[in-house]
């Protein structure tokens, strides 16, 4: 096999690879996975290896214990580092893992994010340095397991227990000096941060500091969500206030006999409320005019930005679109919220700083979602 010419060799390799079909009569992608693991055939000679590692090195999904393993062993070394194109990050916090047990530092969440980010990026700084980024690197946060267990059977999931005020909400946040001794990360083009876990949220100022350390950053998409009402005094409640019944869905009074009663429906709500704790938000004018003089406050300070969308969805549907480059449309700047109309003279100056700041001309759009430009679901 050592013989095979190297183009040969490719053909091979292309052809192990993981594939994927599309059935003609339904939406869905089938992935064909081979046998044997595509990483296994680096083994055979150190012809093979250095056809094969472009493949597996493409793309890592990681978290704090394959990294360890990863460095102790010296899987990561420059050449392969050199093949990196996609890194998904799951951050893990042992402390919520009932199945294992852990060290006593690992309880502290803020401690165990701190050192992961630092674990992370001290590894993306030693990428070699290409011409052009290519990296997109996105982070997620999973629900803890102790929200997810037992698998079946009825128990509330996070992100109901976030809503109706069981459980706290914690913001991850990197100390001032988080990025001691590390060196700048200049490989990323793409910084997504995903929003899985409802509990366990990255604070936006974390966000920024990571982004900072990325000194050829081209793009970023980030989530927000806050699925708490604004109201103090409910918050207190819906904390502190007595379930007026929880009754035992197992119980043998409870078993489904072929008729149901909506009257016997376990009842599940808080003294003085009558809704389920989730709302569609309604449009709040306020709301959009300090988002949209936020966004210009931030954009006169990127020279460099070519896109930039801060958008909301719900009934609230609001959002501000940004574009310095490739205008093939008749606009730079588009404010779109239903009903359209113009915002206060305060953001539109804003606004015309920031577009004096990037050279072009003045030209705005106030649109409706149907005749939006730039708005787009994220």
């Amino acid at each position: 096999m050592d013989s095979l010419p190297h183009e040969l060799l490719n053909r091979i390799i292309l052809h192990l690879k993981a594939e994927w079909r599309r059935d003609p009569d339904s939406r869905h992608v089938y992935w064909r996975i081979p046998r044997t693991p595509l990483a296994t055939y680096a083994a055979v000679s150190r012809k093979w290896q250095s056809i094969v590692e472009p493949f597996t090195f493409r793309s890592l999904v990681l978290n704090q214990m394959r990294l360890d393993v990863a460095e102790a062993y010296n899987y990561l070394t420059p050449a392969r580092l050199a093949h990196l194109r996609d890194v998904t990050f799951d951050i893990e916090f042992p402390g919520h893992d009932l199945h294992v047990s852990t060290n006593p530092e690992d309880y502290d969440d803020q401690i165990v994010f701190n050192k992961t980010i630092r674990q992370m990026l001290a590894l993306l700084s030693r990428v070699p340095h290409r011409d052009t980024p290519l990296i997109t690197l996105k982070l997620s946060i999973g629900p803890s397991r102790e929200h997810c267990i037992p698998w079946v059977g009825y128990r509330e999931d996070e992100e109901d227990k976030v809503f109706s005020g069981k459980l706290r909400k914690t913001y991850l946040e990197l100390p001032a000096d988080w990025d001691a001794n590390i060196q700048d990360v200049s490989e990323i083009f793409l910084f997504r941060v995903q929003l899985e876990s409802v509990a366990m949220v990255f604070a936006p100022a974390s966000i920024n500091r990571m982004a900072s350390k990325m000194t050829r950053l081209k793009q970023v998409e980030w989530w927000l969500c806050d699925g708490e009402k604004i109201n103090t005094e409910l918050r207190i409640r819906q904390r502190t206030g007595e379930w007026l019944e929880m009754r035992d869905p197992e119980a043998e009074e409870d078993e489904f006999d072929g008729n149901f009663d909506w009257d016997d429906a376990p009842y599940s709500e808080i003294p003085g409320e009558e809704y389920e704790k989730r709302f569609d938000s309604i449009h709040n004018p306020i709301h959009f005019e300090r988002f949209a003089l936020a966004t210009a406050r931030a954009a006169s300070q990127m020279p460099k930005i070519r896109e930039l969308y801060v958008t909301h969805h719900s009934n609230a549907e609001m959002g501000v679109g940004f574009v310095t480059w490739g205008l093939k449309k008749s606009c730079c700047l588009e404010f779109t919220r239903q009903p359209s109309r113009e915002p206060s003279e305060e953001v539109l100056d804003a606004w015309r700083k920031a577009v004096d700041l990037h050279g072009m001309e003045w030209n705005v759009h106030l649109a409706c979602w149907g005749d939006a430009y730039y708005f787009y679901d994220l």
